[in-house]
This record gives C-alpha cells, sequence and structure tokens, in this order.
C-alpha cells in the first residue's frame, strides 16, 4: 500500500532543503568570497560554496535555473500595482 501523504510530505521537504540550498548560494554570491555570513557566522569560502552547490545537485536543484531565478524579482512583500479608474 503506498501513503500519498508521507509521500507529499517527503517531497515538500525535499523541496524545502533545496529551496534553503538555492536561496544560500543566492546570498553567498550576493555577499561575496571573503565575507562573514550573517546567516552562518561562516567565512565564505570558494570551498563552502562549492559544497553547498554539490550538495544542491544531488538533491535535484538545477544550477541554471538557480541564477535566473536570482535574477528575477520576487513578489514576496511587494503590493499589486492597481490600475488607475477611467
Amino acid at each position: 500500500m503506498v501513503d500519498y501523504a508521507s509521500d507529499s510530505s517527503a517531497i515538500n521537504s525535499r523541496r524545502y532543503i533545496i529551496n534553503s540550498y538555492a536561496n544560500l548560494l543566492i546570498y553567498y554570491r550576493d555577499k561575496g568570497l571573503g565575507k562573514i555570513s550573517d546567516i552562518t557566522g561562516a567565512v565564505i569560502t570558494k570551498e563552502l560554496v562549492n559544497t553547498i552547490e554539490k550538495r544542491y545537485k544531488q538533491l535535484g536543484g538545477e544550477p541554471a535555473l538557480l541564477y535566473l531565478r536570482a535574477a528575477m524579482p520576487t513578489p514576496n512583500g511587494q503590493l499589486k500595482k492597481k490600475e488607475p479608474k477611467r
């Protein structure tokens, strides 16, 4: 018997983890090598970025989409512009 609820939960957990790695990679890229991360308190090194990117790929993350995503604006916390009334 297949338990679809647990399958869905596992998929959502995996997406959450992939998304977390993606956010870290974008943050580290924007912050820059040699800087101290406000998130982890670690020095951002090439090895750290490579390790996180490797794990991101292992979990099914797509690096090409990651950097496209970083270039796109996010709608979170932004108000939608209303059309003027005529």
